[in-house]
């Protein structure tokens, strides 16, 4: 009998510390696909997007997801011209002509009142798109509006992957060269003065009543073997 009180002490300390970890680590349980309201595109493979402006130019943070055929093998790229494409988005890119390292990523901006979005610069936005130079100077021409740029000096946008349940990791490439992957997300987050971090978006981890459920099982069988084993001994 004391083995199986053993056991299941073993097993209740496992449920508080998934229970710990996850509030230690700001998870909150997070946000997973089926938790995102808007998306744009269409096929069979979703992917979640996250953009993280870190207080440059605005302190939003937007989540969408995005539907596609895996076969076709889209990026990150293809997404975001896609989308800022789309009527009522409210994105906005600022890129540059494509290179040997694809295609150049700017600036975002994001129209976040639904009245129109422009720079105090006037790139010129063709479909959400404006293909201009590096610039580090440029702002929201709307003060309601988010917007965040680098290249030289101010900072730079830096691709994530991530996965539900694991978290964020710097993919280490530009958005030309990051493909999208069914299940998993992408986020872009704004590097002020290069000082990088990962979006500020927690992505979902077990729900605490799956674990416990889990757990609380096997709690129950380890109880009914005590027993047996009681009345045999």
């Amino acid at each position: 009998m004391f083995q199986v009180q053993g056991f299941a002490g073993v097993l209740r300390g496992l449920a508080m510390m998934v229970l710990s970890l996850s509030v230690l680590h700001g998870q909150a349980w997070g946000i997973g696909l089926n938790d995102i309201s808007t998306w744009y595109g269409s096929g069979t493979s979703e992917t979640g997007f996250a953009i993280d402006w870190n207080d440059v130019g605005g302190s939003q943070v937007i989540v969408f997801g995005y539907r596609y055929n895996e076969v076709t093998s889209p990026t990150t790229e293809d997404l975001l011209i896609d989308v800022a494409g789309t009527s009522g988005s409210g994105l906005y890119l600022r890129v540059g002509t494509v290179g040997a390292f694809g295609l150049p990523l700017y600036g975002i901006g994001h129209d976040a009142d639904s009245d129109g979005f422009d720079l105090s610069d006037s790139p010129g936005f063709v479909s959400g798109v404006a293909v201009t130079a590096p610039s580090d100077s440029a702002t929201a021409a709307d003060g309601d509006d988010y917007y965040a740029e680098g290249w030289f000096s101010n900072g730079f946008w830096e691709v994530f992957q991530g996965e539900e349940g694991v978290g964020w990791s710097s993919a280490f490439a530009g958005i030309s060269d990051v493909s999208l992957v069914d299940g998993a997300w992408v986020g872009l987050s704004f590097a002020p003065g290069y000082s990088q971090s990962s979006p500020s978006v927690s992505l979902a981890v077990p729900e605490p009543g799956s674990v416990l459920m889990l757990l609380g099982g096997a709690l129950m069988v380890a109880g009914r073997r005590g027993r047996k084993r009681g009345a045999q001994g």
